[in-house]
């Protein structure tokens, strides 16, 4: 009897494993739709899923618990744009050629939604435009894309997805939906930015916490201007405690939203046929080298490209993913699940056999962003437990199990090492073909002004200086 049941239990087995992946197992291609949640500067160490202490996501957390977490997931880069567009092409940034904020993706690149739509699938984007305005080529191979909301929330863009999917339910479809919510500043209502947070009375009460005041907050100082000369204010522990529930509030309010998105799969049956998946362009700074909000969101740091990455596939058994991945396999990837044939270009790696069970071989990790302190390219390389920066001419080596804050640059210490990672990361850019970024009508053009008020000073100088206005005002009142 015993052995009748273990034979019957191993039978069911081998039944329905592979039935969580038929679409790709041997099953009819393309058997599921796909919806990707794109968030901006949202760290995972900040989501219940990821172990935090605050409920901000009890949404995605259900998701989660359902689905695969990849603990260890990395963007290339801190930088929406150029983040976004290792996204949609599987390229690094060198291949896609979007390295900088006033380029365009070259026409022709192969994307994920121009592999899907070629294979029938109704696709659309409902995004908050900014650094996914059309006007940077994102918008490659989606039938729909709706940008039209600068520098939105889930709530602005979430409505226009809802009216989508109903009305193409009975489709095979691919919906990108994109939020600022995590991002500076902050717009969620009151009730979700106070909800972690007591009264405050601080040097940034009322203050917009824009990147206008961000690149002037160094360490314990916020200063009058941003080549951080004059101190004008100390920051003390409970003006960074201010900041961090805002933008919990603030993701708080996003996890409600993608809550309604989630729902109306489940309303309209999609559930079962849908594949999920949940991802950030980048970290956020949140004070663990120096800055807090910064216009460059923590860098190479692990804070800058350290993101959450959960997949959810109908059928699939929930689990833990503790190996590297990386925001460039995203496109191979689902269309392994789909079972198609990623793009020869890809240079991103199927994270299939990962959803299996399967372990996979450690692959070394390639980033790209702006300098914090020139505003000029650089690069890195993670390996861990070795991770390797080259910025502005210079190399910095961090040893990630000794040092996971990544406080000591370790270059001289250990030498073999530093030539062993500038050799690989030297082997890899040369590896890159390199595509040179579209030709446009200057696409900086499209959202220069909006950065302006945001506070990007280093395009130009903000309209709006809040510092030099209130000491203005002092000086007028003497």
């Amino acid at each position: 009897m015993a052995r009748r049941t273990l034979t019957a239990a191993i039978i069911l087995f081998r039944l329905a494993a592979p039935a969580c992946f038929a679409a790709g197992a041997g099953g009819t291609p393309g058997k599921y739709n796909v919806v990707l949640v794109l968030m901006e500067t949202l760290r995972p160490d900040h989501l219940g899923c990821y172990g935090y202490r605050r409920a901000t996501s009890p949404n995605l957390d259900k998701l989660a618990a359902g689905g695969a977490v990849f603990e260890n997931a990395f963007a290339q880069s801190s930088q929406s744009l150029i983040s976004a567009a290792s996204v949609f092409t599987g390229l690094y940034p060198p291949s896609h050629g979007v390295t900088r904020a006033d380029q365009r993706l070259s026409p022709g690149i192969p994307t994920l939604a121009g592999e899907l739509k070629a294979r029938g699938y109704k696709t659309a984007a409902f995004t908050s435009g900014f650094f996914l305005n059309r006007s940077f080529g994102l918008d490659s191979g989606f039938g729909e894309y709706d940008d039209s909301k600068d520098f939105g929330t889930l709530a602005d863009v979430v409505p226009g997805a809802v009216k989508w999917l109903r009305a193409n339910k009975d489709r095979k479809f691919f919906l990108l939906v994109h939020g600022y919510d995590a991002h500076a500043p902050y717009r969620a209502p009151k009730e979700f930015l106070s909800k972690f947070g007591g009264a405050y009375s601080g040097p940034l009460a009322g203050v917009p916490l824009d990147y206008n005041l961000a690149d002037r907050i160094w360490g314990d100082g916020i200063y009058e201007d941003f080549h951080l000369k004059k101190k004008v204010a100390s920051l003390e522990k409970r003006d960074v405690d201010f900041i961090v529930s805002q933008y919990d509030g603030a993701v708080l309010y996003a996890d409600d939203r993608l809550g309604v998105l989630l729902g109306e799969l489940q309303a309209l049956g999609l559930k079962d046929k849908t594949i999920v998946l949940f991802m950030s362009s980048a970290g956020e700074a949140l004070m663990d080298h120096g800055t807090i909000i910064s216009s460059f969101h923590g860098g190479l740091y692990d804070e800058g490209i350290h993101v959450p990455f959960i997949v959810s596939v109908p059928g699939a058994a929930a689990r833990r993913v503790k190996g590297t991945v990386q925001l460039v396999d995203v496109l191979p990837t689902v269309l392994g699940l789909l079972g198609y044939p990623a793009p020869a270009s890809a240079q991103g790696a199927s994270l299939k056999p990962a959803l299996e069970g399967e372990a996979r071989p450690e692959r070394a990790v390639f980033a790209q962003t702006l300098s914090l302190k020139t505003g000029a390219p650089y690069v890195g390389i993670r390996r861990y437990p070795w991770k390797l920066f080259l910025e502005d001419g210079a190399y910095e080596l961090y040893d990630l199990a000794a040092d996971p804050a990544e406080k000591l640059n370790a270059a001289l210490r250990f030498p073999e090492e530093l030539g062993a990672m500038k050799a690989e990361l030297d082997r890899m850019i040369k590896a890159m073909p390199r595509r040179k970024p579209g030709r446009s009508r200057r696409p900086m053009a499209v959202v220069a002004e909006r950065m302006k008020t945001l506070g990007y000073w280093w395009l130009e100088r903000p309209r709006s200086d809040y510092w030099a206005e209130q000491r203005r005002k002092r000086e007028e009142g003497r």
